[in-house]
């Protein structure tokens, strides 16, 4: 920022004082960018104060004692010390001042009040920052407590325009795309604004997945872990499942999409891409079909059921079992792929 654009904004700054009261305004100035000019800086109602690391003490006693009543910018070549350094003797004073800065970054982080600690996370995700359509929509998420995870987030979810900032949404964003490999548009996104590896990192902490980072392999953690609590394990046949962790909580995201309503249709063409994928209609040709009469993960597991059960009546000549009877009623009335039952029986 130019020294004349710098002047203007710290005399609007002080000129804003609304009450009677003096008006201190800090400012560090981390790397020291504008230690040589600030003498040429004319403030129409203040006065400079010139602050080092070993006159704290003596800049107190100018601004509580000599001058109480003046107005003053506190200028600082250095970054602001911690809150914790017992040496800062200035703290009080800050808590009760205004900041200034000089740099876009830390004027957004005083915009959306997001500590001065966070910075440098907001510098290396400037490329997200600097369209003023994006931190409108991040404003928008309305983000109770800020860390580098939750401001990460954040990010993704403004760039999925999610209104709540949770990896689940952000995550069913990504997989519902039809392209689910590099060229996937949100992760091309998350790339530009520098958020694509907290984006892993964060499915890492929530779902477990540590492999190689693509969002087939994201999806099969989902349908392996959740096949996994159906049946109560997982067949060696399946591709890359040794290579997976199937955790609870990965379990849990693909039951809440199978019982998603809403949307069953964006699921169902999911799940059809990555059945063929796996080539589960030879898989499961070779499973034991009955290891699977509480898993409805794929379309296909309910047809080879009609198809074992119908070959079972037909050689046998008995009636179905209460258990096998039950076992359908569930899977036509209440299982995810119910609906297309309920047609074939209106029909």
């Amino acid at each position: 920022m130019a020294i004349g654009n710098i002047e203007e904004k710290l005399n609007k700054q002080f000129a804003a004082n609304t009450s009677n009261s003096r008006k201190l305004i800090f400012w560090y100035d981390d790397k020291g960018t504008y230690e040589e000019e600030i003498d040429n800086i004319h403030l129409a109602d203040g006065e400079i104060l010139k602050l080092r690391k070993d006159n704290g003490f003596e800049a107190k006693y100018t601004l509580c004692r000599k001058f109480p009543e003046k107005n003053y910018l506190i200028y600082a070549p250095f970054p602001k010390p911690p809150d914790s350094d017992e040496l800062n003797f200035m703290l009080d004073l800050y808590l009760i001042a205004e900041p200034f800065y000089a740099d876009a970054i830390a004027d957004l982080c005083q915009e959306l009040k997001i500590d001065l600690q966070y910075k440098p996370l907001l510098e290396k995700q400037k490329d997200f920052w600097k369209k003023r359509a994006n931190v409108i929509k991040f404003q928008k998420l309305e983000l109770v407590k800020y860390s580098r995870e939750s401001i990460s987030l954040g990010v993704m979810a403004a760039i999925c325009n999610l209104k709540v900032v949770k990896l689940d949404e952000i995550v069913k964003k990504l997989i519902f795309e039809d392209d689910l490999g590099d060229e996937n548009k949100y992760l091309l996104a998350f790339k530009t604004a520098n958020v694509l590896e907290d984006f892993w990192r964060a499915c890492e902490d929530e779902y477990g997945f540590a492999s190689s980072k693509t969002l087939t392999r994201l999806i099969l953690t989902f349908v392996y872990s959740y096949i996994e609590g159906c049946n109560g394990a997982i067949s060696k046949e399946y591709p890359d499942a040794e290579s997976l962790s199937l955790t609870t909580s990965a379990n849990v995201f693909m039951a809440n999409l199978l019982t998603n309503s809403a949307l069953a249709d964006d699921v169902d063409i999911l799940l059809e891409k990555i059945s063929n994928k796996l080539d589960f209609k030879s898989i499961i040709s070779r499973e034991n079909i009955e290891d699977y009469y509480k898993c409805d993960v794929f379309k296909i597991i309910d047809e080879k059921i009609i198809d074992h059960l119908c070959r079972v009546l037909i050689a046998s000549g008995r009636a179905l079992t209460d258990f096998e009877r039950n076992m359908l009623r569930e899977r036509f009335t209440t299982m995810h792929y119910s609906k297309s039952y309920q047609k074939i029986i209106r029909l």
